[in-house]
């Protein structure tokens, strides 16, 4: 609860500087978060509807009824309040001015205040709710990294008195045995450095980077105001090296044994009336990191060790369309279902949340081997992930020359892993590529051949994923076969590279948060070693679509195919979309459920996206069906300020550049009353 006396000491200072106290009281600095996220609206919105999803799910509820939310206001309606409500003339009495704390109090209680960027969102936090940080971190999707905002300030305003006395706060929550590390995110520092990196930061991190040299506070070298506010607390904290590799030696050499606070600086737009950056104020950030998500599978995103195709579903997506759909879900023994297994993005998911049980299914037998050997993959130890990398840099240290009969233009090629590439050409000749159509006899006999270690079996998807995404350069002889799998090699064995350090983190702990460079880093334990025989629990099941058991999943969360990347005949796409359409809906419970799926809206390559595969028309066949079966969609009343509600309703958006924009459909379904 608000402190009464607190706020009665301040309502004799002049209006303005009421409204500023009150503020405070009401949001103090130390419940003041900011969120940076992974990928900004140029990708996706995701990230924002996740954010406040998962908001619901870690506030404390203690003092509400289960069935009450919180409300999100924007800064901006904050102040409107603040400016019309709280007048010199109203704090004339001792009545007037217990009126006034009561009103104030009364308003604010459970609302959250929320301010969107571009790539990034703040959070303030009143008093009676409470938050769990580290669940929202661990658990998400898009949100990289959180702490408490330090600033955030109009680029154009921004003074270096009020940067400084923000940061001199900061200073004073440091407890004894920490220090600070002062770090800009600027091209000129990270850049350079991080290109291995680029496809994750690309939309993202990349846009929220300074150009150090160009900016300014006030009159004021920003460079100059960092090197001046360090010199000044040079016994609390340093500045971070040019090479940001080097910070936490650098640190160490300093204090030792002292534990390392990292202050970043990071500039984003504020959204305004259309989320156009070129028109939003750009705004100055500095804030604490509490806290990193690392989880594991975000290394790989749309590319695990075990898929035999383009690239999948992004993993980031993929937890935030399970995210968006926990507000709704029952509190006991939720099911949820993906019908269209793939690489298992969904289901590995899933697996971060215990009371969440998931069940997996797809039509291809390649699918359930597939779905094995990643679990299989993402249950390996540091020592053995580090014997698995090594087997698989020999391959790429022997110069290989692989070339299956398809790709083959002239000439013997010598060859090895003689296995693979005669299953290749097996394969290729039954599927013409499409590996997914393989049959099962094919599937087994195929494995057979290719046995049990799995870093064989990587060998071959890899090897099928190189035919797949080489096909036109091998045909165009730009590149040969071998190239093309060495690079698609290379790149796994990069992204292994950087799950090994994330494990060299974890150790033997078995806590979900452990140190990192900067912060505590997020680490989710490897729930799927909880779970009995995958295979034998039910979790699985090698079945079509339209083979979905009736009336039993609380929500169905997909990405149907689309024929994007294959041969799709038009009237099996309709065929397809009609057959999926009924089948995904009786499979949710007729008291209530939601579908949540992604559908392709617009082709960016010139490639013709069927028409019943297309997310406006699987919109009106899915609310036609639900009106048809007894059924309707509703959706829970939900009010966000006005420049939020633009663009954080369904149907949500992610959009790949070169190829697609992907619509994100979210229906809740019932029976009529």
């Amino acid at each position: 609860m608000f402190e009464l006396e607190n706020l009665e000491s301040v309502l004799f200072e002049a209006s303005d500087a009421l409204r500023d106290r009150l503020f405070a009281t009401l949001y103090p600095p130390e419940r003041r978060y900011y969120f940076l996220f992974k990928q900004g609206l140029k990708k996706t919105n995701m990230a924002f509807v996740e954010l406040y999803s998962l908001l619901q799910m870690h506030c404390d509820r203690d003092r509400r009824s289960k069935d009450e939310f919180f409300q999100i206001i924007s800064q901006a309606e904050a102040s409107q309040y603040l400016n019309e409500h709280v007048r010199d003339e109203d704090c004339a009495t001792d009545a007037d001015r217990s009126r006034l704390i009561k009103s104030v109090k009364s308003y604010f209680e459970n609302k959250i205040i929320i301010e969107s960027y571009f790539t990034s969102a703040t959070a303030f936090i009143p008093n009676n709710i409470n938050i769990n940080l580290q669940k929202i971190v661990l658990e998400a999707g898009y949100i990289h990294s959180c702490g408490y905002l330090i600033f955030s300030e109009n680029t154009q305003l921004i003074s270096p008195d009020s940067a400084e006395i923000s940061l001199n706060f900061a200073l004073s929550m440091l407890k004894d045995d920490e220090k600070f590390l002062l770090v800009p995110y600027c091209h000129e520092d990270f850049t350079s450095r991080d290109r291995a990196e680029s496809e994750f930061l690309k939309d993202g991190l990349d846009d929220v980077k300074i150009h150090i040299g160009k900016s300014y506070i006030s009159e004021v070298p920003l460079h100059q105001f960092l090197i001046n506010f360090v010199e000044k607390n040079s016994s609390f904290g340093a500045s971070a090296p040019a090479n940001y590799k080097e910070s936490k030696t650098r640190f160490e050499e300093k204090f030792p044994d002292l534990k390392m606070v990292t202050f970043w600086i990071v500039s984003d737009s504020i959204i305004s009336d259309r989320y156009d950056e070129t028109l939003g104020e750009r705004h100055l950030i500095c804030y604490r990191q509490l806290y990193k998500n690392d989880n594991a599978y975000h290394n790989y995103e749309e590319n695990k060790p075990a898929w035999v195709s383009h690239t999948t579903l992004p993993h980031s997506l993929a937890g935030a369309m399970i995210n968006v759909s926990r507000p709704w879900l029952p509190r006991e023994n939720p099911v949820i279902c993906d019908p269209f297994c793939g690489s298992g993005t969904i289901y590995l998911e899933a697996q971060k949340f215990p009371i969440l049980r998931c069940e997996t299914s797809d039509k291809s037998p390649l699918a359930e081997k597939i779905l094995a050997d990643n679990i299989a993959f993402f249950k390996l130890d540091h020592a053995e992930l580090v014997r698995i990398v090594d087997a698989l840099e020999h391959a790429v240290d022997r110069n290989l020359s692989i070339q299956p009969k398809s790709a083959r233009r002239s000439g013997s090629a010598r060859t090895t892993f003689e296995s693979v590439v005669s299953l290749l050409d097996e394969w290729v000749s039954e599927c013409d590529g499409d590996f997914l159509n393989l049959s099962a006899p094919s599937v087994e006999k195929g494995f057979s051949k290719i046995g049990d270690q799995l870093e064989d079996r990587i060998l071959l998807y890899v090897a099928l994923r190189a035919s797949v995404r080489g096909r036109v350069a091998v045909y165009r002889e730009t590149e040969d076969w071998a190239d093309v799998f060495k690079k698609e090699l290379g790149d796994l064995l990069g992204q292994m590279k950087n799950h090994i350090k994330i494990l060299e983190r974890v150790g033997g702990e078995t806590s979900e948060f452990v140190q990192g460079s900067y912060s505590a880093v997020a680490i989710p334990p490897k729930p799927y070693e909880r779970k009995y025989d995958l295979f034998g629990s039910g979790d699985f099941s090698l079945r079509s679509v339209e083979d979905l058991p009736k009336g039993i999943y609380d929500a169905i969360i997909c990405d149907p195919p689309y024929g994007f990347n294959t041969e799709t005949d038009r009237w099996a796409a309709e065929d397809f979309s009609n057959m999926m359409i009924p089948s995904l809906v009786e499979a949710l419970k007729r008291d209530g459920g939601q579908l949540i799926l992604a559908a392709p809206r617009t082709s960016f390559s010139g490639r013709k996206i069927p028409l019943t595969l297309r997310s406006d028309y699987i919109t009106r066949a899915i609310l036609a069906y639900c009106a048809q079966s007894g059924r309707q969609c509703w959706r829970p009343a939900m009010v966000y300020p006005k420049l939020m509600s633009a663009f954080v309703g369904p149907p949500y958006y992610w959009t790949a550049e070169k190829s697609l924009n992907r619509k994100i459909l979210h229906f809740w379904i019932r029976r009529k009353p």
